[in-house]
């Protein structure tokens, strides 16, 4: 009785052992002695308590290892080809309730991997802006070449000399 009374209101997974102890204590007692115990109910509620977290405990770290897992099985050197598996790491562990994000043991990883994803979508964004730039200077120069008349005389010659300089001032990509 007094092992049982000793038990607290709140059971969490850290009485497991206080609870496995006046089990055992009760299991020991004869049949005539369990009868006489008044706070069965409380110790049976308590086994219960402690079957429902072992079991909650066991499915936080199943969901966590699932997205331990997913995280593992990002490539070593993350690349724009990885973004959709590291979205997807991302979203798993999102999804996740705040107990099982504590146990994932390599979010670290993930947000390595996210971060990287972003600079390199940066610089696919600046290269884009660049192409485009390229192109609008080519496709100016284009312009100005088309706008040469047909025959080209001496009175040309600086319109050609000033279109060759700038020709000569782009860049291979450009």
């Amino acid at each position: 009785i007094d092992l049982i009374n000793t038990l607290p209101n709140k059971i969490t997974l850290n009485e497991q052992s206080a609870v496995e102890m006046a089990k055992e204590s009760y299991d020991a007692l004869t049949e005539a002695q369990q009868v006489l115990v008044t706070n069965k109910a409380r110790l049976l509620q308590a086994e219960e308590e402690i079957a429902d977290l072992q079991a909650e405990k066991k499915a936080n770290e199943a969901a966590a290892q699932a997205v331990i897992e997913a995280i593992a099985a990002l490539p070593d050197t993350i690349t724009l080809e990885a973004q959709d598996d590291v979205q997807q790491a991302k979203v798993q562990f999102e999804l996740l309730t705040a107990a099982q994000q504590a146990l994932v043991t390599n979010k670290d990883v993930l947000e390595q991997a996210q971060q990287t994803i972003a600079s390199l979508q940066t610089e696919q964004e600046k290269e884009a802006a660049l192409q485009r730039e390229n192109e609008a200077i080519a496709k100016a120069m284009m312009k100005e070449i088309d706008a040469l008349p047909a025959q080209i005389t001496l009175k040309d010659a600086k319109t050609v000399q000033a279109l060759s300089e700038k020709l000569n001032r782009l860049t291979e990509a450009q």
